[in-house]
């Protein structure tokens, strides 16, 4: 079940229509609204946010697994991990950007960063915004969420999913995000440095341990290198271009080990 799942994950994770059929936030807003608003200690109210969905979706995996062949379970564990899967928010901002420096037009490039490109005045800076960015996203989108489903099933998948969801309004959970993806970003940036260059990742080594619990700046410091102070728009489209191809052949790794750990164990 899981390789068919990661790989069907896989092959779904960029089809923004598909998915947005299963990724439905508004029973989490829903149940954020309603525990916030018991009067109880801050610890006991994280501490419910996170254990009540996740109690309840585990005990309903459990009463439907073995059920009809496990169809039930395997339909649970795909409706759950393409839930859990990473949104689209910084998509369009992305491919704004990449459209309006094949213009030449850096200016609008600026302006279509919008709170990403406030602090950024060159295309330097645009540059390092764009692909510090970038680099969580094409992570969030997919592996932390595969990992968790392997190493614990599809509720794990969930929990991750929650909890990303209440770092983006609480930075109190900020660690606890940070703690989930230490692993899955280690293994990731190893994978990146497999399908692109080892040696980047080894040099960069000491810098990622130095960030902690940083996802995201650990995460660029596996993918970025210094940008030239002469970069130029074909060349920054290029580098945006390169890393996200990086980051598809880092998934097709993991589809390929997930399948050789479904045959050796």
């Amino acid at each position: 079940m899981e390789f068919i799942v990661s790989l069907i994950s896989a092959l779904c994770v960029r089809n923004k229509k598909l998915l947005s059929r299963v990724q439905n936030d508004d029973w989490l807003q829903g149940w954020y609204s309603f525990i916030n608003e018991l009067s109880l200690p801050d610890l006991l109210l994280r501490l419910l946010l996170i254990l009540v969905p996740v109690l309840l979706m585990g005990w309903l995996f459990e009463w439907i697994q073995h059920d009809w062949l496990g169809l039930f379970e395997l339909l649970f564990a795909l409706f759950a991990v393409a839930y859990s899967l990473g949104r689209f928010e910084f998509d369009a901002v992305l491919a704004n950007y990449l459209n309006s420096l094949r213009n030449n037009d850096v200016q609008a490039a600026r302006l279509g960063l919008g709170a990403i490109g406030d602090d950024a005045d060159d295309l330097v800076s645009m540059q390092y915004e764009v692909e510090y960015e970038l680099a969580y996203n094409e992570f969030q989108r997919w592996f932390p969420i595969v990992f968790w489903f392997f190493v614990a099933g599809p509720v794990a998948a969930v929990a991750y999913r929650i909890i990303s969801w209440l770092e983006a309004r609480d930075d109190a959970w900020e660690p606890v995000l940070g703690l989930v993806e230490w692993v899955p970003a280690r293994l990731t940036g190893l994978s990146l440095a497999l399908v692109g260059n080892f040696d980047d990742f080894v040099s960069s080594w000491d810098e990622v341990l130095e960030h902690g619990l940083d996802t995201r700046a650990s995460l660029h410091a596996f993918v970025g290198s210094s940008l030239d102070s002469e970069l130029q728009p074909a060349e920054a489209v290029e580098r945006a271009e390169e890393q996200l191809a990086l980051f598809k052949r880092a998934l097709v790794l993991w589809i390929v080990v997930a399948a050789v750990l479904v045959l050796f164990t």
